[in-house]
């Protein structure tokens, strides 16, 4: 029974696999989890703001008020402990103490349900002052933003225990159903989102508000069916789990006391860093309408409006391609956390090496791709291009915000936490004046500007402390940076051209049409990438199997 369970289980395949072949299928898999999740959260907002009508702008913008102090809450009250538990499991299993990562997971579920019931309270009862804070109020009540605040509390009674679910799989660098209970996650909360708005707008007549408060109730529905999806998944890899404690050395015990201070340990460093850019969005939703009603003549519903456009609306397209930073980011902790505990120095620094080249052979051609497509990628989800302008600020920020979280993962993986939160101190601190300096020079664009400006800083400093921690190649990593912007430059002109070819024959505005712009320049763009990367040897060194599958499919 156990050898047909090795053929048909997720666990026991990644055990056969070199480093970077788990680091390529772990950011393969995340990959495609993520940007399918993100993607279906950005399509939403097509369906989403017909239904709602002309009170979407209204609509978005408290939508968006809500979801920034819930995203710190989920920050700080879940994201610490999964990424400690996949770093503690990471690094027992490869001790070959394959049983005191078990108890570490079952008293951790304990600990993060207890965890999920006290940050539900505190969202619900401090709805009112973290309403308060912000200041801007969309449809000029209070209560409005209270009511929608307090629609996301039940949510976090699931997201704790369900991202620990996660990390647990991750920890034993299995990432394909981490993966697939993101998209789950995401289909069901956009389902209920779509059907109670057409339900309280076109049939029960209600208000927009009320449809507002039923899409944030959603991320409850999204966590719930995710949490079933994971328990069913840990049920049918219960027989490599027994196998594995079987086997393994077992000569660690770990009580509820030991697995409390042991994930603490690592959760609260964790905690901090992980809720980096939730406290930055944070900076931007306290300092934006302070800033902008004392140098500008803006209406407070201009405030409201331009503020949905880079915390809603240009976040929400960027993150489908920061998905890409998060797979790399999330595939990168086990693999740092195993090879620095094993003390095998020349392989940490190798994929050290990899995991660089790895990130910016994938975000830097899709950052650029993004920019060059934003004012239709803009139009084709929100019928205008008015903070067009914007995205393309933060799909730059986008090469600069990722590579800050891959040298903080490579650092968290090897639990060199105080380097880790010095440099979010130099983030946050930089970013808070650069945000109060760019506000008043350039309004809605602000916030991006500081954001690359204040990651630029941090990056100084991240890059040498990761060099004297991991003593990776930086000459090689020098040179394949080189050839992955040579590559890159060959994309952008390929789909400069093809962009502007568009343009010349089709419509500003309509769906269909800029759909049309973004379809054709992405794939005449990836695939001119693609060949400069065969052509010049890139794509080889950092993945050779798919190269070679891919001459194979393109003759080359």
């Amino acid at each position: 029974m156990f050898i047909k369970q090795k053929k048909t289980n997720r666990l026991s395949h990644v055990e056969s696999l070199s480093n970077n072949e788990r680091m390529l299928q772990g950011t393969t898999w995340l990959s495609i989890g993520l940007m399918l999740s993100k993607i279906i959260g950005a399509l939403y907002i097509i369906p989403w703001a017909r239904m709602i009508g002309e009170h979407f702008q209204l609509a978005n913008s408290l939508y968006t008020l809500a979801y920034v102090p819930y995203a710190l809450f989920i920050d700080i009250g879940t994201a610490g402990f999964p990424l400690a538990i996949t770093k503690q499991i990471s690094q027992l299993n490869a001790k070959g103490e394959y049983k005191a990562s078990i108890h570490l997971f079952k008293n951790s579920l304990i600990i993060m349900s207890i965890l999920g019931v006290i940050s539900a309270a505190v969202f619900y009862f401090s709805a009112d002052l973290l309403s308060a804070v912000s200041g801007i109020t969309p449809t000029q009540f209070v209560s409005d933003n209270v009511r929608v605040l307090r629609s996301l509390a039940p949510a976090l009674l699931i997201i704790p225990p369900m991202s620990l679910l996660r990390g647990f799989f991750q920890g034993f660098q299995q990432m394909t159903t981490p993966a697939l209970s993101q998209i789950i996650d995401q289909f069901s909360r956009v389902a209920y989102m779509l059907i109670m708005t057409y339900y309280v707008i076109h049939i029960a007549h209600g208000s927009f508000i009320d449809a507002v408060v039923q899409s944030t109730f959603a991320a409850f529905i999204g966590a719930s069916v995710s949490l079933i999806f994971l328990l069913f998944e840990l049920y049918k890899e219960r027989h490599y789990i027994f196998e594995k404690v079987k086997l393994g050395k077992n000569t660690l015990s770990i009580s509820m006391k030991d697995s409390f201070f042991m994930v603490l340990q690592d959760s609260i460093p964790f905690v901090l860093i992980s809720s980096g850019t939730s406290m930055m969005s944070f900076i931007d939703q306290l300092t934006y309408q302070h800033v902008v009603q004392n140098f500008s003549n803006f209406s407070q519903k201009h405030i409201s409006i331009t503020y949905s456009w880079f915390s809603a609306n240009a976040t929400k397209l960027v993150s489908i391609v920061g998905s890409l930073t998060m797979a790399v980011t999330s595939a990168t902790i086990p693999t740092i956390s195993r090879l620095y505990h094993q003390g095998n120095k020349k392989e940490l620094a190798k994929a050290t090496s990899d995991n660089l080249r790895l990130y910016a052979f994938i975000v830097i051609p899709a950052s650029i791709g993004l920019f060059i497509v934003s004012n239709s990628m803009y139009r084709l989800f929100y019928s205008d291009a008015n903070g067009g302008h914007i995205l393309k600020t933060f799909a730059i920020g986008l090469i600069f915000t990722g590579l800050f979280s891959m040298f903080i993962s490579t650092l968290q993986g090897m639990g060199k936490h105080h380097i880790a939160i010095k440099s979010l101190s130099i983030l946050l601190l930089s970013k808070l004046t650069f945000n109060l300096l760019f506000i008043m020079l350039f309004k809605e664009q602000g916030p991006g500007f500081a954001n690359i400006a204040s990651t630029s800083l941090t990056l100084v400093y991240l890059w040498d402390e990761v060099y004297k921690a991991t003593r990776f190649n930086r000459i090689i990593l020098i040179k394949y940076m080189t050839i992955i912007l040579q590559c890159t430059i060959i994309m952008a002109i390929s789909s400069v051209i093809v962009y502007s070819l568009c343009n010349s024959f089709l419509p500003e505005f309509g769906a269909l049409p800029n759909l049309i712009r973004v379809f054709l320049t992405a794939i005449v763009g990836g695939l001119a990438y693609i060949i400069a990367s065969l052509k010049l040897k890139l794509a080889d060194a950092i993945m050779p199997k798919q190269a070679k599958k891919l001459r194979r499919l393109l003759h080359l």
